[in-house]
């Protein structure tokens, strides 16, 4: 699946009862269909957060992500 982020929802959708991360809402938006099915999700480093990886490892789903080493 692919979502091309253009801004600002103009329903808002995307932050409601979140706390506004718009970034791991796109991804649970986007992997939702999948992630009861033994798949691995793999995340780019503007989506991915702690608080994302913390979620997926509850949930017991297998995640991947990119971190940028300064």
């Amino acid at each position: 699946a692919m979502k091309v982020y253009c801004g600002k929802e103009v329903s808002n959708m995307l932050n409601v009862g979140s706390g506004g991360n718009v970034g791991r809402n796109i991804v649970m938006e986007l992997a939702e269909p999948y992630l009861d099915n033994g798949r691995t999700i793999f995340v780019d480093n503007w989506y991915s957060s702690v608080e994302l990886a913390e979620l997926f490892t509850i949930k017991k789903y297998i995640f991947s992500w990119n971190i940028k080493v300064q």
